[in-house]
């Protein structure tokens, strides 16, 4: 006998409403039989349901979702086999301080206790890489869980949460509407500053001579461009982004940098202020030879457990980016404060490895990887939103790609799960479309850059793009092989292992999902191609066979390394140290 949900409002219907309060009207999805009932209110209000074919697809297509629109990402998944295979997508959410929230629907309560493979507790697998996990205790109680898990979710350091709901629930009359508290996610109180903290952040900036600001994620998700802007402009003061902190302060080659470009700088820095920016490998963890030894140091952050992690800093400020800078600021316009800064000792410090980089990349007959990136400097509107996968390509790219804009740059780390690109492409091109529909205006392009190894993660997800028809440009660099890996092999042991792919057309994978694709080798076809991309509306796929040594280059010269088997070597020592 079929059960029915006429006349009953249901849990499923309570999370729906709940979530249509909050302002969420995209969700992705795993379909499993036990949220069938979810889909339903899901559907029935209105929800665009995309889907999915993997776990931490589905989570990184939310978190991706999350990052561009500044809302929560809402991903449904199955718990008993379901919170497993999604591990790696709430682990990257977690790491790039994503507020995601994870619905996760277990089996019937009745049923508990006859399946031991089943009825392992699921939730100790996933609560160190959240910020809350919790089980629905009645049914009473759903609206109070989902408003609270978006409180969490944006409170302090944000992050997932992962609510589980016992199957029943969603089929079952919830007795009427509830009640609702929470009326904006984003209120949360910023902790404070002491006049002690400014005044001596205020002496250490005014005496540099060449101080720089580092920012990242934590910078983007205060909202902190105009202030970084300021403080640059006005001051002299250049900028380095790294992660979503791209892009706060266009890089236009006077005061915004990529970090990797400009790593080859920051060891001449006396004065270095982190914003938002933890101290991990890509930074090289704050410490020399990245990053002078008697440099000074300035960590702001929200999250005290980041502050001094790795080194030790000179003015720890515990508090919310946007709020601190603003703080700063405002100091020195009260106290005509000026900076004596040496205004071109960045770009003197960069020139030897710009000239170099436009001496490479220019041949006829084979791609470079540097002529992915010059192309899509040229072809693409710099509104673009850029998406990074992979680990040779992205290297590359991000030693010659400028981003010009705010909210326009997402790449795998910190956590640097391989194919994750895909489904944050996924997701942001969903919030593209959802936002620029609300807001009448044409949706941005979404350009996703990745490794032929990257893609072969999720490639299957591009079945659920395309029957989203979402607008997604992704563009394969095919060298056959794990391109980093292969290269630090021969650099290392003078051979390479396991490492090779083979000939492999994938754009095949595109056509089989209904996307427009194209594999080309021909250095004089990527043009045409990338523009045949932007007219068309939908998902399209670009193989493109680049040089297959290139990347032995990056291992040797400096001058086009970013991320080196030093760096890796130097995260073992820390580890163990720990």
């Amino acid at each position: 006998m079929v059960r029915t949900v006429k006349n009953k409002f249901t849990g499923g219907m309570v999370i729906s409403k709940k979530l249509k309060e909050l302002g969420i009207s995209t969700t992705f999805a795993l379909a499993g039989a036990s949220h069938t009932y979810l889909l339903d209110a899901l559907d029935n209000d209105g929800f665009k349901v995309i889907l999915s074919r993997h776990e931490t697809a589905t989570i990184g297509a939310a978190d991706g979702y999350s990052r561009i629109s500044r809302m929560p990402g809402v991903a449904l998944i199955v718990s008993d086999q379901g919170i497993p295979n999604a591990i790696t997508g709430i682990l990257t959410s977690y790491e790039a301080c994503t507020p995601v929230i994870i619905l996760s629907v277990r089996k019937k309560t009745s049923s508990m206790e006859t399946q031991t493979l089943l009825d392992h507790d699921k939730l100790e697998l996933v609560k160190p890489i959240t910020k809350w996990a919790r089980t629905i205790p009645s049914i009473d109680r759903i609206a109070e869980y989902i408003e609270t898990g978006c409180r969490i979710a944006f409170s302090g350091r944000p992050g997932p949460v992962l609510i589980q709901i016992p199957q029943e629930f969603l089929s079952d009359d919830a007795g009427g509407s509830q009640k609702s508290e929470i009326k904006k996610i984003h209120d949360i109180p910023k902790p404070s500053i002491s006049s002690e903290v400014l005044d001596k952040s205020i002496n250490l900036i005014t005496t540099a001579k060449r101080p720089l600001i580092i920012c990242g994620t934590g910078a983007y998700l205060s909202q902190s461009s105009e202030i970084l802007c300021k403080l640059s402009s006005e001051y002299s003061i250049p900028v380095f982004g790294n992660a979503m902190g791209r892009g706060l302060v266009p890089e236009d080659d006077k005061l915004g940098w990529s970090w990797a470009l400009a790593q080859s700088s920051a060891s001449l820095a006396d004065l270095v202020i982190f914003v938002g920016a933890r101290l991990t490998q890509r930074i090289g963890y704050g410490l020399p030879p990245k990053f002078n030894k008697d440099a000074k140091f300035i960590q702001i952050d929200i999250h005290p457990e980041e502050i001094g992690r790795n080194r030790q800093v000179d003015l720890a400020i515990n508090s919310d980016a946007s709020y601190a800078l603003n703080a700063i600021y405002k100091i020195l316009v009260e106290k005509k404060c000026s900076i004596a800064v040496y205004n071109n000792w960045v770009s003197n410090s960069l020139k030897d490895k710009l000239d170099f980089i436009e001496t490479l990349g220019n041949s006829k007959e084979v791609i470079h990887p540097y002529q992915i990136a010059r192309n899509l400097m040229k072809i693409f509107p710099d509104d673009a939103i850029y998406i990074g996968d992979g680990a040779d390509i992205q290297n590359w790219m991000h030693a010659y790609l400028k981003i010009g804009r705010k909210n326009t740059f997402i790449d795998h780390y910190p956590l640097g799960s391989m194919g994750i690109g895909t489904p944050l492409a996924i997701g942001a091109a969903a919030a593209e479309a959802e936002f620029s529909r609300k807001n009448k205006r044409m949706p941005r392009k979404i350009i996703h850059v990745t490794g032929d190894g990257a893609f072969g993660f999720y490639s299957s997800e591009f079945n659920g793009a395309s029957l989203a028809n979402l607008d997604i440009t992704t563009i394969i660099s095919n060298d056959g092989a794990w391109g980093t890996e292969k290269h630090g092999q021969r650099v290392a042991i003078s051979k390479q292992i396991n490492t090779e792919f083979g000939d492999v057309n994938y754009s095949l994978i595109g056509k089989a999902f209904g996307c427009l694709s194209a594999q080309i080798s021909d250095p004089n076809m990527i043009n045409s191609y990338l523009i045949k991309s932007i007219k068309h509306n939908g998902p399209a796929i670009i193989d493109i066979i680049t040089d297959s040594d290139a990347g032995l280059l990056r291992k040797k010269d400096s001058r086009v390394q970013t991320v080196q088997f030093s760096d890796f070597e130097l995260s073992r020592i820390l580890l163990d140290k720990d």
